[in-house]
């Protein structure tokens, strides 16, 4: 079963979507507080739900950013290398519960060791503001590190082609 989450930039508290003229409904599933250019505070359900996370985004381009877990003392590395002699693209590299992972650009998450591809990442054309981030249902902890180190990712590329909005929410 596939779940998507579409991140795009509300106001704080927005949970209606204005799509095609229809006003919709939309469950808030995280929302992310910029603390600063490079800092983001996670909460699951919403502005006022738990922090799940704190993140810090690295905008070298070769460098790691930090993704600290909440819940738990868990520190998740997020090791950003360059493109090779301007060719194919940039890739991020982390570790979870033993398996190491692979952002390929900004856009898809593979498994490193098999090869399977664990997420994709597509923004909508003609807006760089929100995209569709698709995979497999998982755990709760492995569907937070997939959003979160899509977020992360998706501040670093922002932060390269506008100022970062103050406050993000995802929605389903």
């Amino acid at each position: 079963m596939l779940k998507t989450f579409v991140p795009r930039f509300f106001p704080p508290d927005t949970r209606h979507h204005l799509r095609n003229g229809h006003l919709t409904w939309q469950e808030v599933l995280y929302y992310v507080e910029m603390s600063t250019e490079n800092t983001m505070v996670v909460h699951r359900d919403g502005k006022d739900g738990p922090v799940i996370a704190t993140t810090e985004a690295c905008q070298d381009k070769v460098g790691s950013s930090k993704i600290q877990m909440a819940s738990s003392d868990t520190t998740i590395t997020l090791v950003h290398t360059a493109r090779a002699f301007s060719l194919g693209s940039p890739k991020t590299a982390f570790t979870v519960n033993g398996k190491e992972y692979e952002w390929k650009g900004y856009n898809t998450l593979v498994e490193k060791k098999t090869g399977r591809l664990v997420a994709q990442y597509s923004p909508v054309e003609k807006d760089d503001l929100y995209g569709n981030l698709v995979f497999a249902k998982g755990d709760q902890f492995r569907t937070d590190m997939i959003v979160l180190s899509t977020l992360v990712l998706q501040q670093r590329a922002a932060a390269r082609i506008r100022a970062v909005r103050l406050h993000m929410v995802i929605l389903n």
